[in-house]
């Protein structure tokens, strides 16, 4: 996701020819979020009709978790031009959506611009998928000794691989950097 790769269309998964990137990058905020569900909301199929990709999870950087309660929790907004205490459409989706916080993406952006990511419900457009070899999901454990050595030797792995299966089921947000204060 960090990496943004060529997929096997030839272009990056997060890409404007994906209709699935926002190009300037922001924090989570009620018109970040209204224009990443748009991104997904406006999906269209191979035949050009419309999928309306429903959101259902966001992933955000470590640090973004109570702006995301903020923004979802809050029932009334202040919104410039119309005055305070306005309906916040985005209470709606409090119930469906659900918000990941993912410290991985702090680490990998560094001092730079911590990417965010909302993913539609895979009913409507599948996006990463992991696969099991034979279906074996959860790891295989083995334990032996060694003659000559006290204690156990364990031998533990998981045969796993993870694709992308469609760019329609996820859009990006490259973000801005995070700060501490």
């Amino acid at each position: 996701l960090m990496q943004n790769p060529a997929i096997f269309d030839g272009v990056p998964l997060f890409d404007p020819a994906h209709g699935n990137l926002m190009e300037t990058g922001g924090a989570p905020s009620i018109d970040t979020m209204q224009a990443i569900m748009l991104k997904l909301l406006s999906q269209t199929d191979p035949f050009g009709e419309s999928i309306m990709v429903q959101p259902r999870f966001v992933i955000v950087p470590v640090g973004y978790g109570f702006r995301m309660a903020q923004i979802l929790e809050s029932p009334q907004i202040d919104v410039e031009g119309i005055g305070s205490h306005t309906a916040n459409a985005l209470y709606n989706y409090r119930n469906q959506l659900t918000v990941v916080e993912e410290g991985t993406i702090n680490a990998l952006a560094g001092s730079g611009p911590a990417p965010w990511f909302m993913v539609g419900d895979k009913t409507h457009a599948k996006s990463i998928q992991v696969g099991y070899l034979n279906g074996q999901e959860a790891p295989t454990i083995r334990r032996s000794e060694v003659p000559g050595q006290l204690g156990y030797v364990w031998d533990i792995w998981l045969d796993w691989g993870i694709t992308v299966v469609d760019w329609r089921g996820i859009a990006r947000n490259n973000g801005v950097p995070l700060t501490n204060d």
